[in-house]
């Protein structure tokens, strides 16, 4: 076995190239799209594969998704802003701390406003979630095969035993 020096010192390509990590915005923005779009936690913890505790640590900052999850929630976030009539901008620190209103004392808030999915489908209180391709996928899969395993208990069943 004959390896030369230059082979032994040269890493691989992909080590010479980490892969970028994309930037996500600032939690308030993140927490500000969801809601802008009338999504709820649930709705995206189920998009992601996380629950819907993982996606508030996200929204408030505490934790970040890592690896394939961060890209795909970065270019999750990044469609809902860039189809959004309406960003919301991350609110900025004060200096002095902020005081709550009572319940009875604040303003009541706008109607919701239902808008579509990046993908065209309607999201939002009482609309149909946007079933995934993999999810369409199990279900044609699992009717194909309740169809040939009926088909061979039929035959089982119907067909004389000769004997």
């Amino acid at each position: 076995m004959n390896l030369s020096v230059a082979s032994v010192a040269t890493p691989h390509p992909t080590v010479l190239r980490p892969r970028r990590v994309p930037d996500l915005p600032a939690p308030a923005t993140r927490l500000g799209l969801r809601e802008a779009w009338g999504l709820s936690r649930a709705q995206v913890a189920a998009a992601f594969g996380v629950t819907s505790a993982t996606v508030g640590a996200w929204e408030s900052g505490r934790t970040s998704p890592r690896g394939a999850r961060r890209r795909a929630y970065a270019a999750f976030l990044a469609g809902l802003a860039a189809s959004s009539p309406v960003v919301p901008r991350p609110a900025r620190p004060t200096t002095e701390p902020a005081t709550r209103t009572p319940a009875r004392l604040a303003a009541p808030l706008p109607p919701r406003v239902v808008r579509a999915a990046p993908g065209g489908l309607p999201v939002g209180p009482r609309r149909p979630d946007p079933v995934s391709r993999l999810r369409r996928r199990r279900w044609r899969n699992a009717a194909a095969a309740w169809g040939c395993w009926s088909l061979i208990l039929h035959v089982l069943l119907t067909v004389p035993v000769a004997g």
